[in-house]
């Protein structure tokens, strides 16, 4: 297996280290969130990711047969695939892209990972948060909108404009969720539906 997770082997292999999971609940989950758009995968995707993570030593599967129901193979991380999720999870190129999706995912995680300090975690939202600002303030200042708009016409400023409020957006955001973290820490509730064993490890 590649040493670097795409973004669909990080989110499956970042929901089974929170809870056990068979591969219907995990499409249920992309299905149900905005990941669904973002991520762009069939839901027997789902199925070959779990057997490449099993396959590299990441997840481990049990086989239950819950009563009135078929029989289903369950996923759960294991301790290689915990440090390579952590690993994962500070990868520069996710944490500083304009694309948030890789950033999503590492943050929608970071709550129930241990292998990370409250300050560690922290370090990344400030990383993404800093590699916006610089962003916000080379690329998406008025005199580039000026430019975009002489030059590309007022649909593409539209544009433009968009990504640039989307961009103002998460910085607002952001600035919220450090001080709450500082203020509050990281313990955040576990999933209420299954079992939760990422503290366990």
């Amino acid at each position: 297996m590649d040493s670097r997770l795409s973004d669909i082997e990080l989110l499956v292999l970042g929901l089974i280290s929170t809870t056990p999971l068979h591969g219907h609940m995990i499409n249920r989950i992309i299905e149900l969130t905005p990941l669904k758009g973002w991520l762009h995968v069939a839901e027997k995707h789902v199925y070959y990711v779990l057997r490449k993570l099993e396959t590299a030593g990441f997840a481990s599967v049990e086989v239950e047969t819950p009563p009135n129901a078929p029989t289903r193979k369950v996923y759960a991380a294991t301790t290689a695939g915990q440090d390579a999720l952590a690993a994962e999870m500070v990868r520069r190129d996710r944490l500083e892209a304009l694309d948030a999706t890789g950033f999503t995912i590492v943050f929608g995680l970071l709550p129930y990972t241990s292998r990370l300090t409250d300050q560690e975690k922290t370090a990344l939202v400030r990383i993404r948060r800093d590699a916006l600002t610089g962003l916000r303030a080379t690329q998406y200042t008025d005199e580039s909108g000026d430019f975009v708009r002489a030059n590309g016409g007022e649909p593409v400023w539209w544009l433009w404009e968009r990504e640039r409020s989307r961009l103002d957006a998460e910085l607002v955001w952001l600035d919220r969720l450090i001080d709450r973290v500082e203020s509050g820490g990281w313990q955040m509730s576990p999933p209420v539906s299954l079992d939760y064993v990422g503290g366990s490890e």
